[in-house]
């Protein structure tokens, strides 16, 4: 036999035994599994991460770190109630957790139980990296809830205490030796509006970036992402409004365009009903749509409005 095979044979032996020997006799200690899981989890090994999670749990059933790792792979699977589990196992253990908490909340959310969203989002909404994700979550619910007032107070806070940080980020995007870099200046602005997602102007300016490169489906994206922020900024409709019907997008039909465009120059008019300009807009989508009597209705309107 060669030296090559005496190597190989001996090596062979050697891992044979080793692996006979593990399952033989399990490693007693809850941090190696532990520690494997982490490895795996990064290796993106989702399957073989939460066999070692679980493995260093039934060893350790306090280590809620290992639980927060199983809440995280079971989100990533879409098994949102086995995450929720988890989850509040590991908040029951230790409270302090933001990204758990901000967890908790935005599950329940997802679950429509905005009582318990709320409770959890309330835990972790003065944490520094998951406070203001907290908060804009927590305004979202109370939007929907009817407490416009009271989202309306949280936005307010969150724009006014980040516009030092996103102000200089928004003119440096205007800048004139960025002109001929519109990726760069989105770049920019998505890192403003991840400091600061209260501030309407950056999804505006966003949008007006998208629009210049022909980007429209992506412009109403961003649009439709500070609405949702701050449902109660009348700017978003009338840009969203206008879009829809200038525009042709390749996922959305030419009728459907239609629709939203008069739907959001109808909500931006419910904000603020003075707004004749917008409500011409209106008038001409409705015409253009056959919606004549509609038409005449709110041209109605303008001229009451200007009569006052």
């Amino acid at each position: 036999m060669s030296i090559i095979k005496i190597i190989f044979a001996a090596l062979f032996l050697i891992f044979l035994n080793f692996f006979s020997y593990a399952s033989l006799n399990p490693i007693n200690d809850w941090s190696f599994y532990f520690k494997r899981g982490v490895k795996q989890y990064d290796a993106h090994m989702m399957n073989e991460a939460i066999d070692s999670f679980k493995l260093s749990l039934s060893m350790n059933p306090l280590n809620y770190p290992a639980l927060n790792y199983l809440g995280r792979l079971h989100l990533k699977k879409n098994y949102r109630e086995n995450a929720l589990e988890y989850f509040l196992k590991s908040v029951y253990i230790k409270k302090d957790q933001p990204e758990i908490n901000f967890n908790i909340g935005h599950i329940y959310r997802y679950f429509l139980d905005y009582e318990k969203a709320l409770k959890y989002l309330a835990y972790s909404s003065s944490d520094g990296e998951y406070g203001t994700r907290s908060r804009i979550l927590m305004s979202q619910i109370l939007f929907r809830t009817g407490k416009q007032k009271e989202a309306q107070v949280i936005i307010k806070q969150i724009r006014e205490e980040k516009l030092p940080h996103s102000i200089p980020l928004l003119k440096k995007s205007g800048s004139r030796e960025l002109t001929a870099y519109p990726l760069q200046r989105l770049k920019l602005l998505r890192s403003a509006i991840e400091i600061n997602p209260a501030h309407e102007k950056l999804y505006i300016e966003s949008a007006t970036i998208y629009r210049s490169i022909g980007k429209y489906a992506d412009a109403a994206v961003i649009l439709e992402e500070g609405k949702s922020v701050d449902p109660e900024q009348k700017e978003f409709y009338i840009h969203l409004g206008n879009l829809y019907f200038n525009r042709t997008f390749p996922d959305i039909k030419r009728v459907r365009a239609l629709e939203l465009s008069i739907k959001n120059f109808r909500e931006a008019l419910r904000l603020d009903p003075s707004d004749d300009e917008t409500r011409t807009d209106l008038v001409r989508v409705l015409r253009f749509c056959g919606k004549n009597e509609e038409a005449d209705r709110e041209k109605k309107k303008i001229t009451e409005n200007q009569k006052k």
